[in-house]
């Protein structure tokens, strides 16, 4: 990492860049810069086009999906996908995909969609609480559902995935310095909430998702208090929960799925450890809280 002065120009502030990155990226005396902010982290692009064409030879919908997809997260804010013949079915399906990401049609034609995304930027902690939320319900009902219906689990999962998508952009497009962990988070959660629809579709005893929803609700109450001890502790919470889970699975598969949803969360609590560590000067845990903690 490179140092360099401020120095003031009448009523603001200005640093060189350097030289070597403007020559690299074609940036001379008079163009312009792209600049945002957020937090500590202050971010200089080259402008760029932020539209982008997606031509696909023969209406794949799962192609279509994975490049807007990319499209979205990467931080188009235009996208315009061209299929030639696009046939009926094919665009609706991709249209009400987008409509999922706030993305809104402003063109159409024969072979044509031009999507628009219209951002809310909102802080990536309370996306990521909201979707901790969902991942929630997603056990609650499974817990308390008379009969367990998993194709509705799926279909709320679909909300998990769109909260981890629009962590992604946000990241790209308004980076900070714990991008790095909220993406990380977003991925662990949208990992366990995968692995509860899986669960679900085996029908295990509702002893499974019991343990798995108290674990959760463990995280909840560990990783959010900003505590290093009360996230120390969870990793013991999950350890039991590991334990009462080999009593009630009826099958290594099912063992399995439930496990990868304590892993996953696990996963995550190690993520809020590291983002309490790197905001302290010194750690230092009481053994005694940790005593109380695990109790």
């Amino acid at each position: 990492m490179e140092r360099r002065k401020v120095f003031r120009v009448r009523q603001s502030y200005a640093v060189y860049l350097p030289k070597q990155w403007c020559v690299s990226r074609g940036i001379t005396d008079g163009n312009e810069v792209a600049l945002s902010w957020d937090g500590d982290v202050l971010v200089l692009r080259p402008p760029r086009d932020t539209r982008i064409e997606i031509v696909l030879d023969e209406p794949s919908e799962s192609h279509a999906v994975r490049l807007i997809v990319s499209a979205y997260v990467t931080g188009h804010d235009m996208i315009e996908l061209k299929v030639r013949g696009m046939p009926l079915d094919f665009r609706h399906s991709v249209q009400v995909f987008a409509r999922g990401l706030q993305m809104f049609i402003v063109e159409e034609g024969p072979d044509t969609i031009v999507f628009r995304v219209h951002d809310v930027k909102i802080d990536k902690m309370k996306l990521f609480s909201r979707m901790f939320n969902v991942l929630m319900f997603m056990l609650d009902y499974a817990v308390k559902a008379p009969k367990l219906d998993s194709s509705f689990l799926d279909s709320i999962d679909d909300e998990v995935d769109r909260y981890r998508l629009m962590i992604e952009r946000m990241c790209y497009k308004y980076p900070n310095e714990r991008c790095i962990h909220h993406v990380q988070l977003a991925r662990h959660i949208e990992r366990a909430a995968d692995h509860v629809v899986e669960l679900a579709r085996m029908g295990p005893q509702t002893d499974v998702f019991v343990t798995l929803l108290g674990c959760a609700h463990g995280f909840s109450e560990s990783v959010f208090t900003n505590n290093v001890a009360e996230i120390l502790g969870f990793f013991d919470e999950a350890a039991r929960c590991r334990t009462s889970l080999a009593q009630h699975a009826l099958s290594d598969v099912e063992l399995l799925h439930a496990h990868r949803v304590i892993d996953y969360l696990a996963n995550a609590a190690e993520v809020f450890l590291d983002m309490n560590v790197a905001e302290k000067d010194s750690v230092r845990v009481v053994q005694e809280d940790l005593n109380k903690r695990t109790v």
